[in-house]
C-alpha cells in the first residue's frame, strides 16, 4: 500500500469510527429512528463504501504489480 493509500485509508478509518461513535450517542439520546440519527447512519454508509472501494483499488492495484 503506498503512502497516501495508507495516509487515506487512516483518515477515513478515523471518520468511520468518529461518525459511528455520534451515532450511537445520537441512538441511545434519541432513539434509532430519529432523523439525526438515520442521517448519521447514512454518512456512516457513505463513508464505509468509500473505505471498501478504496480497499479493493488497492488489491487491484497489488494484483497488477504482481503481473508485472
Amino acid at each position: 500500500m503506498s503512502s497516501v493509500s495508507s495516509d487515506s485509508h487512516s483518515v477515513i478509518s478515523g471518520e468511520i469510527e468518529r461518525v459511528r461513535e455520534q451515532m450511537v450517542k445520537l441512538g441511545d439520546q434519541f432513539g434509532l429512528m430519529h432523523p439525526e440519527v438515520q442521517k448519521c447512519s447514512q454518512h456512516l454508509d457513505v463513508l464505509l463504501l468509500r473505505f471498501y472501494e478504496m480497499k479493493q483499488r488497492v488489491k487491484e492495484a497489488a494484483a497488477l504489480e504482481e503481473r508485472r
